[in-house]
């Protein structure tokens, strides 16, 4: 199986650890990544602040790209997501902006289904948990993760249509399958700040501290994502947050798809963990032991 894959600007650049990852783990499963030709920029959050319709015109290009040659597209950014979901619903929606958006970019827009969806909706419902589980190489046994979603990957519910917005369960269950623990933690679907980052760090220090505090307090010892913005944010400010609270936290924050390709036996260079921000050695030389043990005392 071969897929179309938009990257995004992040994973180009600050969450190559989540390409190099995510390329790895799909083709261990039987499924090809084949990035789109001459893709642009999805506007992240900042084109659609200041002018609505750049922010749309910008996706609107990707989604003509992509349904030429697609039928379906895997997009790993829950922002560039949310912003290709959004002009699809426009185009499907609203015939009158559809042409007024193939004027701004100068394309037709194909009219096929084009399915546009992350690579954890993919995961679970295309390949499915029973070829995960026979591909681990190295089971999890012992280890207790916080699966942490943010308040984009599975919202809003209509367009997304992979996971319940309120209480998702779709990360939980591929830790699960990996035969570790998946922990009830409060603050999954909790906004990390990221987009205020750059305009309001006090706020954003304060939105990961509560994310972070609370996966220490019920006991995790590796907090699990799917999106570039959130693991940045909570990586970006991991120290911040240990100064303010006076605490170690000692806890990795990973990919979901560098938890899958430890626990298929990749080294760690090939998933990228060189790069993560926050130590995860313990992490990874518990995993590659098998220790049941050693997983149990990762902290």
């Amino acid at each position: 199986m071969t897929i179309g894959y938009y990257p995004g600007c992040t994973l180009h650049s600050t969450a190559k650890e989540y390409e190099l990852s995510t390329k790895a783990v799909f083709a261990n499963l039987d499924a090809e990544l084949e990035e789109l030709k001459d893709w642009n920029c999805c506007g992240a959050v900042e084109a659609s602040s200041v002018n609505p319709l750049l922010a749309l015109s910008l996706s609107a290009r990707n989604v003509a790209i992509a349904a030429k040659d697609w039928t379906k597209v895997v997009v790993p950014c829950p922002a560039c997501l949310s912003n290709l979901l959004k002009v699809e619903d426009e185009l499907n929606s609203h015939p009158e902006m559809k042409a007024k958006l193939e004027d701004i970019i100068g394309q037709e827009i194909p009219e096929n289904k084009l399915k546009i969806k992350h690579p954890l909706d993919i995961i679970i419902n295309d390949i499915g948990l029973d070829k995960i589980k026979e591909r681990i190489k190295k089971p999890l046994a012992g280890l207790k993760v916080a699966a942490y979603y943010g308040c984009l990957l599975v919202r809003p519910s209509r367009r997304t249509q992979f996971d319940n917005p309120e209480d998702p369960k779709s990360l939980g269950e591929i830790v699960t399958a990996l035969g570790a623990e998946n922990l009830n933690f409060p603050y999954k679907t909790k906004c990390c700040g990221g987009s205020l980052l750059m305009t309001n760090e006090d706020l954003t220090i304060q939105m990961t501290k509560n994310i972070l505090i609370s996966a220490k307090d019920i006991g995790a010892q590796c907090i699990v994502t799917a999106c570039s913005m959130c693991q940045m944010a909570l990586e970006t400010l991991y120290a911040k947050v240990e100064s303010v609270s006076n605490v170690k936290l000692d806890i990795p924050v990973v990919y979901f798809t560098q938890l899958l390709g430890l626990a298929f036996g990749f080294e760690p260079k090939k998933l990228g963990l060189h790069k993560n921000l926050v130590c995860a050695d313990k992490l990874v030389s518990a995993v590659q032991r098998g220790e049941s043990n050693a997983l149990s005392q990762v902290n």
